[in-house]
């Protein structure tokens, strides 16, 4: 028999990530170097629905700029 347990709260989730979304002023920028564009669609995805915020990205040869816009 299993024993349920009434004394554990359900802990909260926290989405971390590496790229500083919700830091950025708009017109900052960041660099992420040898990174392809389509890499990073789906955390800029994430950031732009959970910040509120607009943000551009640019390929370069050296990898990907990023911009808050709004």
């Amino acid at each position: 028999m299993i024993r349920i347990s009434k004394r554990y709260p359900l802990p909260t989730r926290h989405k971390t990530t590496k790229y500083p979304w919700t830091l950025m002023k708009v017109g900052d920028s960041f660099f992420v170097k040898g990174r392809f564009r389509d890499n990073l669609n789906s955390s800029r995805d994430w950031a732009q629905k959970h910040t509120g915020f607009t943000f551009v990205m640019r390929q370069t040869t050296q990898g990907v700029r990023i911009w808050r816009s709004k």
